[in-house]
């Protein structure tokens, strides 16, 4: 999700045409004037020719900074010896300000990425971080949201809950492993996204179909799983014929099952 970017002019000629001071027409007529400063500022081409190369058209200087946001603004603002008119451009800055204020957030909140600001605070204090040890390297998100979301690498709960199942069940077989393991696993990656608020949308949609009806070998008989079947039979597994750890409550055994959705 590309940032705006608002450039801002100061100490305009206070003989400037009228029509420059609408951040649209400026923006336009500015933009177009140096259209062809991407194939003859050097630095310009060479960052063209790398979007070129992952197919994206770069035609114009517009669309080479189009690559790196979302929209560009040009707002002038004249000399301080018209105060009024400095006034009423400050306020276009504001109200152009306001508008990218609102597209962003609209756009997060509809890819769930909107974050609150509790959940905005570790990110500006990483970023903090990051820039007072350099500038020329940009702000890493993903990385930074790795560095308090972090599982101890030698604990995987899907395999211990695979394990506990073949410890309590060592007669079964791998079919009987996935019809009763897939519910619980599901159904408490879907409570821990819920619960944490996690962002951003799933790839893949979702939709509620009929649990199907799949043979159990060895029997003639038929067996259909309910996610809270499968997820009591598991909270008894777990608590139940483990004698080398305490027993726990089905609260306690579901809040620890709930994590599995960090591992994916």
């Amino acid at each position: 999700m590309l940032p705006f970017a608002m450039i801002i002019i100061n100490a305009v000629d206070n003989r400037t045409p009228e029509l420059w001071l609408d951040p649209v027409t400026a923006t336009h007529r500015l933009l177009d004037d140096i259209k062809d400063a991407v194939e003859n500022n050097p630095a310009f081409y060479r960052w063209a020719l790398d979007w070129r190369d992952r197919n994206r058209q770069i035609d114009s200087t517009k669309d080479l900074l189009l690559a790196y946001y979302t929209d560009v603004k040009i707002v002038f603002v004249p000399d301080k010896g018209h105060p009024k008119l400095v006034y009423i451009q400050y306020h276009k800055l504001y109200q152009e300000i306001q508008d990218a204020v609102r597209r962003s957030e609209k756009r997060r909140r509809n890819s769930r990425h909107l974050l609150s600001s509790d959940q905005l605070n570790p990110y500006l204090q990483f970023a903090f971080e990051h820039f007072s040890r350099t500038l020329d390297v940009p702000f890493d998100f993903v990385r930074a949201s790795s560095a308090f979301n972090e599982i101890q690498p030698h604990f995987n709960p899907i395999l211990c809950l695979i394990k506990d199942y073949r410890a309590a069940l060592p007669n079964s077989d791998v079919l009987d492993l996935f019809i009763n393991v897939s519910p619980l696993v599901a159904s408490s990656i879907m409570l821990d996204v819920v619960r944490r608020e996690l962002k951003g949308i799933s790839t893949v949609p979702f939709t509620l179909l009929p649990t199907p009806a799949l043979p159990v070998p060895g029997k003639k008989k038929t067996m259909q799983l309910t996610i809270a079947n499968a997820a009591k039979n598991f909270l008894h597994l777990l608590s139940a014929n483990n004698d080398s750890a305490p027993q726990e409550t089905p609260r306690q055994s579901f809040r620890d099952i709930g994590i599995v959705s960090n591992m994916l």
